[in-house]
């Protein structure tokens, strides 16, 4: 999973969150203040999720506003 957390799209040079090992769950991300992470994720055959086109001009990412309390 590629992410952004300052509202760009993601990317291929985006942050990448992966498995924390074989037999773990997957890594987290911390975030510290309220923000919308913007995500897409590829699966191991290499298809992006939706048809998005990192490297082009959509929109269609995964979008989640998180409040921090």
């Amino acid at each position: 999973m590629y992410y952004t957390l300052d509202g760009s799209r993601p990317t291929y040079s985006s942050a990448k969150l992966a498995l924390a090992g074989m037999r773990e769950g997957v890594q987290s991300i911390t975030v510290n203040s309220d923000t919308t992470v913007n995500w897409f994720s590829i699966d191991i055959a290499g298809n992006v999720e939706g048809n998005y086109k990192p490297d082009g001009e959509g929109k269609n990412y995964n979008k989640q506003r998180v409040s921090v309390q």
